[in-house]
């Protein structure tokens, strides 16, 4: 019964190896520094410019195919600076928005109030930016001035996944095949030993 065992345990895990894709891990980054720092002014002319900013991210430019490599996870940096000139404190609020629209999804963390202490601040997935990412390569940035004026200096997306070259699935016939194979020879093996 030990043996049984044994042999039933390796079968299923070679069938198991043998039908696994190979997909390869990669990252993708896009980094965007602006020539001119963006400025957000403290004094508004009802211009919604004075106030909001949007931008697109997009990793095509660093290799990824939409509908062949999966995004798993994205880091998502932002770094906004005080321009110094007052004392007033400063607020922003960093927001992802996704351009597809997902029925019946509700996605609260896709906004993110930033933090003026810091030089950048590290901002994680969500559930909308990851299919959007997928969908098409690009997700939307929004920042929005709540408070003060300031400087927005870089954006850096970092994307974890798995690239869509991958060692080729063995077609089901194949493996049926191998496992009647692998059977077929322990059965032989096994009649060998009591005779």
């Amino acid at each position: 019964m030990k043996n049984f065992f044994t042999f039933t345990s390796s079968l299923a895990m070679v069938l198991f190896l043998v039908g696994s894709a190979l997909a390869i891990p990669t990252t993708w980054t896009e980094t965007i520094d602006w020539e001119n720092d963006i400025y957000f002014s403290s004094t508004s002319n009802n211009n919604w410019l004075d106030y909001d900013f949007s931008y697109f991210h997009n990793i095509t430019n660093d290799g990824f195919l939409p509908g062949t490599d999966l995004v798993t996870e994205y880091l998502l940096e932002v770094a906004l600076y005080d321009d110094s000139s007052d004392d007033r404190v400063e607020g922003a609020t960093i927001i992802q928005l996704p351009l597809i629209e997902v029925p019946n999804l509700t996605d609260p963390d896709t906004n993110t109030s930033y933090n003026f202490s810091l030089e950048f601040i590290e901002i994680g997935w969500t559930v909308a930016g990851l299919l959007d990412i997928n969908h098409d390569g690009t997700l939307n940035i929004w920042v929005e001035r709540e408070k003060g004026d300031f400087y927005l200096d870089w954006s850096t997306i970092t994307a974890y996944g798995d690239n869509g070259d991958c060692a080729p699935v063995p077609e089901p016939s194949t493996m049926l095949l191998l496992g009647l194979g692998l059977a077929g020879f322990a059965g032989y093996r096994r009649f060998k030993k009591t005779n």
